[in-house]
């Protein structure tokens, strides 16, 4: 049973009567873009003439708890060609508004918000809300999952610089180590729009290893330059923005 499917099922028990406390929260929103409508069952584009909705992603992020962790909205009009700019104001004034109302249920799996022509906006960039006790703690073991995740991937990949550094011949134990683990968050991260970014560059630092793994002499021009390669893809990668699912956890093992 998922993290999810938990809240939902307590959400359903609660009785009309029940009273609930809130605590406030601090939500910011960040970059959105145009994504095309889907066929619900089949999960494939729509053609055009098939159109009947315009959708966005809209970052956003989630303070509470001493903690920050970001998730993704698909914000929805039933209206085709619907200005982007209004359905953004439209989106990030019904997440605030009803985050008391368990909008956002998990991190790790986009939030869905349908909006209406007639609905109010917001265009401030940050807002203030609030969470009620039962839906505070699942985000709260989220976000720790999700900050915790994001440390261990800082740290694997500051290993693998520091294994180039010291001698690949000598390390590659060690770099395989981190990049296993930088491969399966990779897999689960959300890197905004440098998503495509990271699958090529870390397509790309898996075969410049393979290479090296083959090569014997370690002051060999192509093996120099492509050590370098590697290195200079990993001092510039992005921080994790938010994950798409459940973040991997590294294993405590001495490698």
């Amino acid at each position: 049973m998922t993290l999810t499917s938990i809240v939902r099922k307590i959400v359903n028990m609660e009785t009309i009567g029940t009273v609930r406390t809130f605590e406030p929260v601090k939500i910011e929103f960040g970059n959105r873009h145009e994504v095309r409508q889907t066929d619900y069952w089949k999960r494939e584009v729509l053609p055009e003439d098939k159109v009947t909705e315009t959708q966005i992603i809209l970052e956003a992020a989630l303070e509470f708890r001493g903690l920050k962790q970001g998730f993704q909205v698909l914000g929805k009009i039933e209206v085709k060609g619907f200005d982007i700019d209004e359905l953004e104001s439209k989106v990030k004034a019904k997440v605030v508004a009803d985050l008391p109302n368990r909008i956002v249920l998990d991190f790790f799996r986009t939030t869905e918000v349908t909006v209406k022509p007639k609905d109010t906006g917001l265009n401030d960039s940050k807002a203030e809300s609030k969470i009620d006790d039962i839906n505070a703690p699942f985000l709260e073991e989220q976000a720790k999952a999700g900050n915790e995740a994001a440390k261990e991937l800082e740290t694997a990949i500051q290993e693998i610089n520091d294994g180039f550094r010291d001698g690949f011949q000598y390390n590659e134990r060690r770099i395989r180590g981190a990049l296993v683990f930088m491969t399966s968050c990779n897999r689960a991260a959300n890197y905004g729009f440098l998503n495509d970014w990271c699958e090529d560059k870390l397509s790309r630092i898996q075969s410049g290893i393979e290479n090296l793994a083959k090569r014997k002499n370690a002051n060999h021009p192509v093996y120099i330059q492509t050590a370098s390669e590697i290195c200079g893809y990993l001092s510039s990668w992005p921080s994790v923005t938010s994950w798409r699912e459940q973040p991997p956890r590294r294993p405590k093992i001495k490698i």
